[in-house]
């Protein structure tokens, strides 16, 4: 994450779960942290930022190879700042509003990589604050497809749509069961890394 008002960068983790009602909507949460380090010769500087947020994402599912996305979230994020050696410190929570978008490339039906960017807008008390967000990770999928001629085997690859009997075809929804990574078809999680 990139903070625009203090000019740093912050490394960091996200993990999220999504629920999809169909193949184009579905809802978003997710959870994450942002750290930065500045030490000193006769003090230490630690900021973190947790963030809490959730809200509609849209999918375009019409290509089995990747599923392209955007989201607006809405949330708090909760900024702690302590220092050792000049016992200063503090912590606020701030109202956020991020928009953002990415894409899943599929390696099989059910294990993919994300590469996402969001801009975040944090009401603090001390006025706004602009900061960017690039993420990759891991997608894993989990539920029911949400496409129903979306079918998988044995082996977890997808199945013709002219193999599939009308049962099969009906569709369904997704819901999420597990930190771990978002899926094109149903529900998951998502690791950040970086």
């Amino acid at each position: 994450m990139r903070d625009q008002g203090l000019r740093q960068n912050f490394h960091g983790w996200l993990g999220g779960v999504e629920g999809n009602f169909n193949k184009w909507f579905g809802l978003a949460t997710e959870v994450g942290g942002n750290y930065w380090k500045l030490p000193r010769s006769a003090s230490e500087i630690n900021e973190s930022f947790h963030s809490f947020a959730g809200g509609p994402r849209f999918s375009s599912r019409t290509n089995s190879a990747a599923t392209p996305f955007a989201h607006l979230l809405l949330g708090a994020d909760r900024a702690s700042l302590s220092t050792i050696g000049l016992g200063v410190g503090g912590h606020e929570t701030d109202f956020i509003l991020q928009p953002g978008g990415g894409v899943d490339i599929w390696v099989t039906p059910k294990l993919g990589i994300r590469l996402g960017s969001d801009y975040r807008r944090l009401w603090a008390s001390g006025g706004g604050v602009n900061e960017f967000r690039f993420t990759a990770g891991m997608v894993f999928g989990f539920g029911h497809p949400v496409n129903g001629a979306d079918a998988l085997d044995e082996t977890g690859f997808l199945i013709s749509e002219d193999s599939l009997d009308n049962s099969a075809s009906a569709g369904g929804s997704g819901t999420a069961s597990e930190i771990g990574v978002l899926s094109r078809r149903s529900a998951g999680s998502l690791y950040q890394f970086g």
